[in-house]
């Protein structure tokens, strides 16, 4: 497993990767959202619906605090919640960065990492980072319970 830099295409990318949980119903996330974990993002499902699809609506960060005070107190998951259609529920995922020994973890580099997946996914109820991604060259591998989100992001993208 390499986690370092790697060179490619003239353009050095700090490369990570983020292992995402199974999905919590809301309730659930609010109780397991755990120190370690930096990131989460928020899905709608129907839960009636055997294999249904996530639908990807937010994706954040909790650095320094816990991803279920970050939940219970931020504003977007109430409109999230208040928006989201009777048949359908919502769903937490959280994701911890995985770093080689030696790397610690940082503010700007867990902002990069949700910068990039935002600019990537386009969420509908994150309304920053879509129209370009500014943060360092980063190649993102998620792994775990990634979907609905995609494999592998490189940014900026080199033609």
């Amino acid at each position: 497993m390499v986690f370092d830099e790697v060179g490619r295409n003239m353009v050095k990318y700090y490369k990570v990767k983020v292992k995402w949980s199974e999905p919590f119903d809301l309730s659930r996330a609010y109780i397991y959202g755990y120190d370690n974990d930096q990131l989460y993002m928020v899905l709608r499902s129907d839960p009636c619906v055997k294999n249904a699809n996530f639908e990807l609506v937010y994706i954040g960060q909790a650095y320094r605090q816990s991803i279920a005070r970050r939940l219970k107190t931020h504003h977007k998951i109430e409109t999230i919640v208040e928006e989201t259609p009777k048949k359908k529920m919502v769903f937490v995922k959280f994701g911890t960065v995985i770093l080689p020994e030696g790397r610690r973890i940082s503010h700007e580099l867990v902002t990069d990492i949700e910068n990039a997946l935002i600019y990537w996914h386009e969420p509908k109820y994150n309304d920053t980072s879509y129209a370009s991604y500014n943060g360092r060259p980063i190649h993102i591998i998620n792994q775990g319970k990634y979907e609905p989100l995609e494999k592998e992001i490189v940014l900026p993208e080199v033609e």
